[in-house]
């Protein structure tokens, strides 16, 4: 459980951030009274909330490399997370309908935002292929330790410039980009966790970790339940199908046993490899968890079931 000044202070910090979802949902470039199609924007949304996801899970894959903890699975995750970047960025850009991105992006502000993101992208790619021509490419490795946070800040600045135009009326009501935002930071959280707990158990800033562990474990917690239960003041409703509801209530029972591990962790208490194992593949569990729930928060924000 997580107490009461915590919960409320970060009910706050969570109210402060979907308000600002909706602020931008209500711009003028968004509200479109006419000659609406749907050029995929809950997708659009989704895709670019990803790449904040991606920026942490090559962190943590990374790390865990350096670990030796999964190393074969942690290379190929890491392999796999920068073609997915590739293929999301060049999606956003120029439009993929294989992924339901209908058309080229034409937004001066929001082609502003891609381009800043993809220069802080070309160094972390560039490293990852360093780290394949050369696995004890030191400086590679500290390169991406280095700048992971730059880059989950770029995804934050273009999913926040993503949701704000394509979170009109006409396709994606407010209440619905507040959910998906909600959603998506929570495939970030498991990945932010499994990098900040390797941290520790790396010895790699220990103490900066702990503190990091312990907030992020703090807001997975409080989003989850504010996406099962509800939470007015930050302007989440509950669940809003049975679908979203049951896999909601899924992630639950999982973070129940996944919490007391990270607990262990931020203790000092040192795990086992095999615990550590365990910690890497329920973590990596948890973000297939997650994204299914936002592909099913993604169909009802289209009224689909």
């Amino acid at each position: 459980m997580v107490l009461v000044g915590h919960q409320t202070r970060i009910s706050k910090t969570l109210g402060l951030a979907f308000a600002a979802v909706c602020a931008l949902a209500a711009t003028p470039d968004v509200a479109m009274a006419s000659g609406w199609k749907d050029v995929g924007a809950s997708e659009r949304i989704d895709s670019s909330g990803r790449l904040n996801m991606l920026s942490q899970r090559i962190a943590a894959s990374t790390c865990n490399i350096e670990a030796n903890v999964e190393p074969v699975i942690s290379r190929g995750i890491l392999a796999g997370s920068r073609d997915e970047v590739d293929r999301i960025i060049n999606a956003i850009e120029f439009g993929n309908a294989r992924m339901k991105i209908i058309g080229a992006e034409t937004r001066p502000a929001t082609l502003k935002f891609i381009h800043s993101y993809r220069k802080t992208w070309d160094e972390t790619h560039g490293a990852i292929d360093a780290i394949y021509d050369n696995a004890g490419n030191q400086e590679a490795f500290e390169l991406i330790e280095r700048s992971n946070l730059d880059l989950n800040a770029a995804a934050s600045y273009l999913t926040s410039e993503i949701a704000g135009q394509y979170s009109n009326p006409a396709e994606l009501v407010q209440a619905d980009a507040i959910m998906l935002d909600i959603a998506g930071r929570q495939r970030t959280r498991t990945q932010q966790m499994l990098k900040e707990a390797c941290a520790i158990w790396s010895e790699n800033t220990p103490d900066e970790a702990v503190k990091q562990l312990t907030a992020t474990m703090q807001l997975y917690d409080v989003s989850l339940r504010a996406l099962l239960d509800g939470m007015p003041d930050a302007g989440i409703k509950p669940a809003p199908t049975n679908a979203i509801k049951v896999k909601l209530e899924t992630q639950l029972r999982e973070w129940v046993e996944i919490k007391p591990m990270l607990d262990q962790v931020i203790s000092g208490s040192a795990l086992s490899d095999p615990e550590k194992t365990d910690l890497y593949l329920r973590l990596n569990e948890a973000l297939i968890q997650t994204n299914d729930t936002m592909s099913l928060y993604t169909k009802y924000s289209k009224h689909l079931f």
